[in-house]
């Protein structure tokens, strides 16, 4: 079996759909040597930035001279994005190598029990696991794919925990109210182990200050213990200050734009200092090159000047909102607006924020079984533009058609964002990675 047939089969898996529970993982794992045992991990959930934060801690673990690994998902483009080594892809070879160890395993309790069978996540999980090990990685930086407290990452024993924002999502899975959906992200709180949040939704803190009380955790807030402050941002960068209890970090500058990512940063820089309570040391120089250095693709990120194109993964709500808020930083004249999104989010909530922005929408499907159908984003979408606009709100089947329109139609001082989904941006960015 080769790499493709082994990616396929691995994706075949996502027909059992997402299995909350630890059980199967672990006696996987179990088979595997227990290689979650063999690790130093921070663990990261929440809603939103939790892959920037991941990436922000790695990227500073990084250039502090450790050797960092890091499990996020989903990927944007290719499978190997998801299992990093200081910021370098799995290699397709060592996919396979380790997807050839793991693969009597899944037979074996396939066989056992069809209860046993197991997810696309949980194999996943285990092969980074794995590999992490065998590269004697010092540190390993690990997203909750989903939820927290039986999500298949929860396996792992952290040095420390990260929870930022919180909002209500896969309610069908984690409950329909903040408190439940907090109670789930809370779950990866192992006892004395230190915690780091950027929530500030008193529901959804409450129930965090209550487990980190019942499991004996230090606990800190980003807003309360550690403040940052915007100095200037342009299309480059963005300049800013944090204050921590114990350090200032003055003029950091990084990449990513939007003043969500400054408090995904400040929440980063939480974690790095929580691990001083394991005597480990990270100076404030890796801190300030890590964040410079931190590359995180499709979150507000500038593809192309003239004319200016951004790709977000904007995919909820909550997304939605912050995506509006951060776009004054660009000057343009007119938007248009290309839209994807996956049938398990709340459609016309995240259509209301972003429409009226829109000068011209056009609705596409990213190659995913779970995308709504452009027509059903279009009719919302017609609802939420500017009267005048309704007759440039049109249909696209695909993305990289709904891209070239785009492009045809585009004057050279307007804005096209791509957003909805991180699969459209996904299916955008490889687009147009080969296009420019």
């Amino acid at each position: 079996m080769g790499y493709d047939a082994a990616i396929d089969y691995l994706y075949n898996l996502k027909r059992f759909g997402m299995k909350l529970g630890l059980e199967n993982v672990n006696q996987l794992l179990r088979f595997l040597g227990e290689p979650q045992k063999k690790l130093k991990v921070i663990h990261v959930t929440g809603t939103n930035g939790k892959g920037s934060v991941c990436a922000m801690i790695s990227s500073m673990l990084k250039c502090a001279g450790y050797k960092v690994g890091m499990y996020t998902s989903p990927h944007l483009v290719r499978f190997t994005e998801r299992i990093q080594v200081d910021g370098k892809e799995i290699d397709q070879k060592e996919v396979l190598r380790l997807f050839n160890k793991i693969r009597p395993f899944i037979a074996l309790m396939t066989k056992e029990s069809i209860t046993k069978q197991l997810t696309f996540f949980e194999v996943t999980t285990a092969l980074a696991l794995l590999y992490f090990v065998q590269e004697k990685v010092d540190f390993a930086v690990v997203e909750v794919g989903m939820g927290g407290r039986l999500d298949a990452t929860n396996v792992v024993d952290p040095l420390v925990c990260v929870i930022t924002h919180i909002a209500l999502e896969h309610t069908e899975h984690l409950g329909r109210k903040i408190e439940d959906i907090a109670k789930e992200k809370a779950g990866i709180i192992k006892k004395g182990v230190p915690v780091v949040t950027a929530e500030n939704n008193e529901r959804a803190l409450a129930v965090i200050k209550n487990t980190c009380e019942e499991r004996n955790c230090k606990m800190i807030r980003v807003g309360k213990d550690i403040k940052y402050e915007k100095i200037k941002v342009d299309i480059d960068h963005q300049v800013f200050n944090v204050k921590t209890d114990v350090n200032e970090y003055k003029n950091l500058r990084m990449k990513l734009l939007g003043d969500y990512q400054l408090m995904n940063a400040a929440t980063a820089i939480g974690a790095i200092e929580l691990l001083r309570y394991q005597h480990i040391d990270v100076p404030k120089k890796a801190v300030k090159e890590g964040l410079l250095k931190t590359n995180w693709p499709a979150r507000l990120e500038v593809v192309h000047r003239s004319p200016l194109i951004i790709l977000d993964s904007t995919h909820n709500y909550n997304g939605a909102r912050t995506f509006r808020s951060s776009l004054d930083i660009f000057d343009y004249k007119r938007m248009i607006l290309i839209l994807g999104i996956l049938n398990d989010k709340d459609l016309e909530p995240m259509i209301k924020e972003i429409a009226p922005l829109a000068h011209m929408i056009i609705t596409t499907k990213p190659k995913s079984e779970r995308a709504y159908d452009p027509e059903i984003i279009a009719d919302a979408a017609k609802k939420y533009i500017a009267k005048k606009f309704i007759k440039n709100v049109v249909i696209e089947e695909e993305v990289c058609e709904a891209v070239k329109h785009a492009l045809s139609t585009a004057k050279k001082n307007d804005l096209i964002c791509i957003t909805g989904s991180i699969y459209t941006a996904g299916e955008a960015k490889e687009f147009l990675d080969d296009l420019f």
